[in-house]
């Protein structure tokens, strides 16, 4: 063995070396950067839908606290018998879309007055358990809660409206697509 062959297999046994630890510190670095990539995208998914959700919600609930003020939603208390409400209530959710399952109005004791499906009228309004407020001052007594046991993920939302003869519950049953949880 001469030394120039053992320069040149001690050169090439170096190059070799400095390639596979350049290689694996390439491939860490890229997998760190990859991964931090890949969670920062995720972040901005989830706040975009977030973001998205709220303002779905927001509009929603913003239509209920209008829809609770307007002068057709009194007829309830003279349970809605010239139907001038249920009406009104089919328009409203016509004009929706498919939003909503059914615009419901209810007595203090659940028993839906007017509807926007006139089939449900004179039954008992859908039964929610742990309704949460809704925060905010300008929302006015809104409250949220899940539809258990729905196939679409269905919540209702619901508010009183306001009278100085009593109260009443508006109760629009809302199609919620899994984001009420």
């Amino acid at each position: 063995m001469t030394i120039r062959s053992a320069l040149l297999r001690l050169f090439f046994w170096m190059l070799l070396g400095a390639i596979a630890v350049v290689g694996a510190l390439s491939f860490f670095e890229f997998r760190r950067a990859l991964q931090s990539e890949i969670a920062a995208n995720l972040q901005f998914g989830a706040s975009t839908v977030m973001q998205r959700i709220d303002t779905f919600m927001f509009s929603h609930v913003e239509n209920m606290r209008v829809w609770r003020g307007l002068e057709v939603m009194q007829d309830i208390r003279v349970n809605d018998v010239d139907k001038r409400l249920s009406h009104s209530l089919a328009d409203l959710r016509a004009g929706q879309g498919a939003v909503y399952r059914a615009l419901l109005c209810s007595d203090n004791s659940g028993r839906i007055v007017a509807a926007s499906d006139p089939a449900l009228i004179g039954h008992m309004a859908p039964a929610a358990f742990a309704w949460q407020s809704i925060s905010g001052a300008r929302l006015g007594d809104v409250a949220v809660a899940p539809m258990y046991g729905q196939q679409d993920g269905a919540a209702v939302l619901r508010t009183p409206i306001p009278n100085a003869f009593g109260s009443a519950i508006l109760l629009p049953v809302h199609r919620s697509h899994g984001h009420i949880a």
